[in-house]
């Protein structure tokens, strides 16, 4: 969808490069829908990064992106061209916290997405595993994706700012004023 004049919107970025994909997912902050998705691997950086810029020039998200793996160099780079980003580097807590929250949004109705194969895929097969500790590890089952469903959830936690959600867990990343 085109960008609508006065609304916020909110990326969502899962890096990956050979087996798993680089998600990008951007979601309107005031209608909750998903208005821009692109998932592809087997390129290179340079490309990947042009791709979540060219998406980032067009919306003028916030953007947040997994630090994993190779998260610090890309975020880095993309921080030297657009400063409306932030990493984000998960932990079993507060990844499980985040996907509860997309899961509630879902339930309700309160976020929406077009019919994208690979993303409601993903969505359906998603699992959380209980640990002996007690705490849960959430995750696709072994040999397959959950790029889609974490682009997604970090697109989604800017949503909290119309609910008033405290997202502390996120390490420090505070919510942005809009």
């Amino acid at each position: 969808m085109e960008p609508e004049a006065g609304h916020a919107y909110l990326m969502g970025v899962d890096l990956g490069k050979y087996e798993d994909f680089t998600v990008i997912a951007v979601v309107d902050a005031d209608t909750k829908h998903l208005v821009a998705f692109d998932r592809f691997n087997q390129i290179n950086w340079s490309l990947q990064e042009q791709r979540i810029l060219n998406l980032a020039d067009k919306y003028r998200p916030h953007i947040l992106i997994d630090q994993g793996q190779v998260g610090d160099a890309i975020l880095e780079s993309l921080g030297g061209k657009y400063s409306d980003i932030e990493g984000v580097r998960f932990t079993n807590e507060n990844k499980t916290q985040m996907i509860n929250y997309l899961s509630n949004l879902i339930e309700k109705k309160e976020i929406s997405y077009p019919e994208i194969p690979e993303l409601i895929e993903e969505l359906r097969i998603y699992e959380y595993e209980q640990l002996a500790s007690g705490r849960l590890r959430m995750n696709a089952p072994s040999g397959r994706h959950d790029d889609c469903v974490i682009s997604l959830a970090l697109a989604a936690w800017g949503i909290h700012n119309e609910n008033g959600l405290d997202f502390s867990f996120l390490g420090g990343i505070e919510p942005r004023a809009r």
